[in-house]
């Protein structure tokens, strides 16, 4: 694949892919309401098979290279201005919380969404991961619904899941899965990790009121 970093795909014009990333998780949305987890997860592993995570990826590389200087290394957070941008970009499904996992996040009494378990990689988050996290490519990102759905959880607070499990021969690897005031589930980081980051979110939670 050459460089991790370099997603390859179609940076592509802007028309084709616009509001791609919203209709996907329409898409998915109407599996999980209409035919239950097991056909949203099929759909979300044809999905991320198919070139629309790497097209994804390689327009969001594109976009990095375009709006930040080539000595930026790391950021704390991004801000997509452009609403054309935006909305060419969309969001991106990218992992399933089934019922059980979801359930140790705190949903307000009566509180409803639009797809209880569907996580998402926002544009802006997808940015700062090829900026901080350049190393990892599309079958990193392809892996992180089986992290997700299958490793190690870890309760780091009301609001935030944390994720660690091994990939490959390339070692222990981290993700933190957010829900948003709306409720919805998101993406907040993911990247390689070390044992010790593992045992202090294990603390963590240990620490946790019951």
């Amino acid at each position: 694949m050459g460089d991790p970093g370099d997603f390859g795909g179609r940076p592509g014009g802007e028309r084709a892919g616009e509001g791609r990333g919203t209709r996907l998780v329409e898409r998915l949305e109407r599996e999980i309401a209409g035919a239950g987890p097991e056909a949203a997860e099929a759909a979300l592993r044809s999905l991320l098979e198919g070139p629309t995570l790497p097209d994804f990826l390689a327009e969001v590389t594109a976009y990095r290279r375009r709006a930040f200087p080539a000595t930026v290394e790391r950021v704390t957070s991004v801000k997509i201005e452009d609403q054309a941008v935006r909305s060419r970009l969309g969001q991106v499904p990218i992992a399933l919380l089934d019922s059980r996992r979801r359930g140790a996040l705190e949903l307000p009494p009566g509180a409803e969404t639009r797809s209880a378990g569907l996580v998402r990689l926002s544009p802006e988050t997808a940015v700062k991961q090829v900026i901080n996290h350049g190393d990892l490519g599309v079958r990193h990102y392809r892996w992180l619904a089986d992290l997700i759905a299958n490793g190690e959880m870890l309760v780091q607070d009301e609001r935030r899941l944390v994720f660690f499990g091994e990939f490959d021969a390339e070692g222990l690897f981290r993700a933190v899965v957010k829900q948003a005031p709306n409720n919805e589930l998101y993406l907040a980081t993911f990247h390689g990790a070390k044992p010790r980051d593992r045992v202090a979110a294990r603390r963590k939670e240990s620490r946790r009121p019951e």
